[in-house]
């Protein structure tokens, strides 16, 4: 049990050191960070989703135009 208690000491005391101004600053950084990141994924699935439509939608006319040419 002593050693918990020695253990739970040191945490204590480092937590007592913590330069709240560090905290801020990493808090500052990480929110940017996770908004455009979170953007960059949104960008790049509707880029993906725009393109994968315009693929489809070539195919699809193609697939109507030679039937129509009698080719099909």
């Amino acid at each position: 049990m002593t050693t918990l208690t020695a253990t739970v000491d040191r945490i204590n005391e480092r937590a007592g050191q913590v330069d709240w101004r560090r905290v801020l600053l990493v808090a500052l950084m990480v929110l940017p960070f996770a908004v455009f990141y979170a953007a960059r994924l949104v960008v790049r699935s509707v880029g993906w989703m725009l393109a994968w439509l315009w693929a489809a939608g070539m195919v699809g006319w193609e697939a109507a135009g030679s039937k129509r040419d009698g080719a099909g």
